[in-house]
C-alpha cells in the first residue's frame, strides 16, 4: 500500500501525520514513533515493542517446500553460478 500527503510544519516544526496513515501504521494516542533519517528524506515508523517482535518471529513458523536435488541439478546443468 502506497500512501502519499503532503503538509508544511507549523510554526514550532510540528506536523499531524494524517488520519488514514494513523490507522495504516496502528498508531494510537501514546504510541510510540521513530523517525530515521536516511540521506535527504525522513522515515516514519511506530516503534516495535523488543519482547514482543521476537514473540512474533518465533511464533510464525515458516513453512518450507521439500527441494528435489536431481531437478535442481538439471535444471542449472551447464549455467554459470557467478
Amino acid at each position: 500500500m502506497k500512501l502519499g500527503v503532503i503538509t508544511k510544519p507549523n510554526e514550532k516544526g510540528q506536523i499531524v501525520i494524517p488520519k488514514d496513515i494513523r490507522v495504516h501504521l496502528g498508531l494510537k494516542f501514546g504510541s510510540e514513533i521513530v523517525f530515521e533519517v536516511r540521506e535527504k528524506e525522513v522515515v516514519i515508523r511506530p516503534e516495535q515493542d523488543a519482547k514482543r517482535f521476537v514473540e512474533e518471529f518465533t511464533n510464525n513458523p515458516k513453512k518450507l517446500k521439500k527441494i528435489d536435488t536431481r531437478k535442481t541439478r538439471e535444471y542449472t546443468k551447464g549455467k554459470s553460478m557467478d
